[in-house]
């Protein structure tokens, strides 16, 4: 059988493309024969399309439901499908009945014509207008849908049936969720109400709670619980604390006074507690007897309220300042704090000890207020009274809350800048001279100036008063003098100096050295010494020393000669070289390699400066070997010249204190330099002290010139005087 491709009509408008088929047999049943095929033409189509569906083409068109409702499967997710007016003239209703099509048919149409198609499709446009879903039935025609703008049929369920009703909506899971569930628990801090009507337990708890104010410790109280803990011993847990209490007249908990002392005190050391180191610095059986009152006072105290704290017999160590190089930073930071509190504290006391010396200007004094009525005191606290007012160690006991306010924040490792009084007077001075000077010297007469030694026999005449015609001729002779250019000289010129000295020696041949006394009578007679420092303002105020540069702040002039007696001892300057070259330590200390000839003084501090010394134990060593090659353990010498010479040592030759160094630690240094030192008139003790002070006395001049930048050299031109 031969085939042939032929189009066959599968529907009014809808041809279907099909290929060749053979002919069944005459077996099959008629309902399943094929359908025959013809040709299509212009006429058939012009036909299907005028024509109306007859009833056999009208049963397999597809209804809405089943083109618009299709069952899904069930895992896809159901859509919204919107129908819009113009498909409610759409119906199944077949030509016998003009029933609605029933959705359940499992009939489906294989085409769908172009007009149902094309009102499907406007309906579709309309989506997303919200209407309220109409639930269709089988009784309900398919035309008696609402004919609003937009009518749609949805279903917000999550379920996969599709009819046309509103299930329960979806929860929303952005939103908070609350629980009706309440949480009830189990307190325990509920407070019953008091039963008095006044409340007073209510009050009572209430003070339990609150805290007492924190306690300022003062100088005089930390002062007084070191003496405590140094010279008596801890009988019993809480015996310091009762004997310190009972001396206050304080009611402190024995863990604040522990605490005060072991986590406070001890921590921070004597640079943070000047009073840690003055009562740590004298020897344990306190020769000078500076604590004798405040212990005998002690002992009254704990006899009176039956306190056992008994002496001790032998000094026990502590180990104090760590807090210095302590792990925490809060720790380190308070520390650098309280040291430089302490150092500010000392400046002050030191300003005021020092002020009526060089006569400053008194502040006008305020108007008192009206003294305030005395309380009355009874016989029991008269004597408490009386305790609380002694001396403790020169200071008085009474509080003085306001000093502990007291917060100046300054460098510690750099000197003050708003230091204003000078240092302290030096009471030794130094000369150096050669063959070449000009001014005399004999182991008889000691040093006379040129002018008395050449054109004067006999005694000097006394020096000119400064006032009336004398002050003129001191001018002539001071400006003489000072130019290196007038001739002969009147004056002896001596340095408190010891670098100042060196750096002048060191341009001489064969230089010698003198130290001379000049706290001795016969240079404090009147006018006799003369500041040159004072002498230069003068003469610069007048016109007469306008070229000078020179500001001689270490200069002193002596009238006429220098009495051998005032000399102390002198000696050649190669002694000193040869102490250099023996002994390393005294060669660094001394530095003599900084001093190059035809450089100023300036310059040698600088490059002593820059060795960077710092005074220990080994230094204090060699210091005090240095000061007995200049005759410091001699019987002529007083302990202000010990004092004066290692002050001279300190700020000449640049050595610094170890700013870490505690209190037993300068004990120790001070210690070593009076056993090195030997001296055949003075005590252990007194030398220590003497060490001590010089050492302060040094530190506050390299302080007060550092700040200010000055320096003490002068550039000479002519030789020596």
């Amino acid at each position: 059988m031969t085939s042939k491709h032929v189009w066959q009509v599968a529907n009014a408008g809808v041809m279907i493309w099909q290929p060749a088929t053979t002919e069944t047999t005459s077996d099959s049943s008629p309902e399943e024969a094929p359908e025959p095929w013809h040709i299509l033409t212009k006429e058939d189509i012009r036909d299907s399309l005028g024509s109306s569906h007859d009833d056999k083409e009208e049963l397999i068109l597809p209804s809405i439901e089943e083109l618009s409702f299709a069952a899904h499967p069930k895992d896809e997710p159901v859509q919204r499908l919107y129908i819009s007016p113009l498909s409610s003239s759409l119906t199944a209703c077949s030509d016998e009945g003009g029933q609605t099509q029933d959705t359940s048919s499992p009939t489906r149409a294989r085409s769908v014509s172009s007009s149902t198609s094309s009102n499907l499709l406007c309906g579709i446009e309309l989506y997303g207008q919200s209407q309220p879903p109409v639930r269709l039935t089988h009784e309900q025609d398919i035309a008696q849908l609402p004919q609003s703008p937009s009518s749609s049929v949805s279903s917000d369920s999550d379920r996969t049936h599709y009819e046309f009703a509103a299930s329960s909506p979806c929860p929303n899971r952005e939103g908070n969720f609350e629980s009706d569930m309440r949480t009830f628990r189990d307190t325990t801090n509920f407070v019953p109400q008091a039963a008095d009507p006044c409340g007073r337990a209510a009050l009572i708890a209430l003070r339990s709670l609150e805290r007492d104010k924190p306690h300022h410790w003062d100088e005089e109280e930390r002062e007084l619980l070191i003496v405590l803990h140094r010279w008596y011993h801890d009988a019993t847990p809480t015996s310091i604390s009762q004997v310190f209490n009972a001396v206050t007249g304080l009611q402190l908990s024995h863990r604040i006074v522990r605490n005060q002392f072991k986590n406070y005190i001890l921590l921070y050391g004597g640079r943070a507690f000047p009073e840690y180191q003055r009562v740590m610095g004298i020897p344990f059986h306190d020769p000078r007897g500076e604590y004798r009152d405040i212990r005998d006072i002690i002992d009254k105290t704990a006899i009176e309220f039956g306190i056992d704290v008994p002496r001790r017999m032998f000094e026990t160590k502590y180990d104090s300042g760590q807090a210095r190089s302590a792990k925490s930073p809060k720790t380190r930071k308070h520390y650098r704090y309280l040291v430089r509190r302490a150092a500010e504290k000392e400046r002050e006391k030191l300003r005021a000890i020092r002020q009526p010396r060089f006569r400053a200007p008194e502040p006008e004094p305020e108007p008192e207020p009206e003294p305030e009525p005395e309380p009355e005191l009874d016989l029991e606290s008269e004597s408490e009274h009386l305790v609380q007012a002694c001396l403790l160690g020169g200071i008085t006991l009474p509080i003085n809350s306001d000093r502990e306010d007291e917060e100046v924040f300054s460098d510690v490792e750099g000197p003050l800048a708003s230091m204003s009084i000078p240092p302290g007077t030096r009471h030794i001075g130094f000369r150096v001279w050669d063959e070449d000077s000009r001014t005399i010297f004999s182991e008889e007469a000691g040093f006379v100036s040129e002018a008395f030694a050449r054109f004067w026999n006999g005694d000097c005449p006394p020096p000119f008063s400064p006032e009336g015609q004398g002050l003129q001729a001191l001018k002539i002779l001071t400006n003489l003098h000072l130019s290196l250019s007038g001739g002969a000289s009147t004056f002896v010129s001596v340095s408190t100096s010891l670098l100042q000295a060196l750096v002048k020696a060191s341009t001489m041949r064969e230089p010698r050295i003198a130290i001379i006394a000049l706290d001795h009578p016969l240079l404090n007679e009147p006018n006799k010494t003369i500041h040159a420092a004072e002498i230069m303002q003068m003469l610069k105020g007048d016109g007469l020393a306008w070229w000078a540069k020179y500001k001689g702040i270490a200069e002193r002039m002596v009238w006429a000669d220098v009495k051998a007696a005032a000399i102390i001892s002198h000696f050649p300057l190669a002694d000193i070289q040869l102490l250099a070259d023996r002994n390393q330590t005294c060669s660094e200390i001394l530095s003599l390699q900084c001093i190059q000839p035809g450089k100023r003084t300036r310059f040698a501090a600088s490059q002593m400066r820059a060795q960077n010394k710092t005074l220990n134990t080994t230094t204090a060593k060699a210091m005090a070997i240095v000061s007995r090659s200049f005759g410091m353990h001699r019987k002529n010498v007083s302990l202000s010249h010990i004092q004066g010479l290692v002050a001279s040592l300190v700020d000449s030759f640049s050595i610094q204190e170890d700013r870490t160094t505690d209190v037993y630690t300068t004990s120790n240094m001070a210690s070593a330099f009076a056993l090195a030192l030997r001296s055949r008139v003075h005590l252990h003790q007194q030398v220590v002290e003497a060490f001590q002070n010089g050492i302060s006395q040094g530190m506050y001049t390299i302080n007060y010139f550092s700040a200010r930048g000055q320096g003490w050299g002068r550039r000479r031109t002519a030789p020596s005087t």
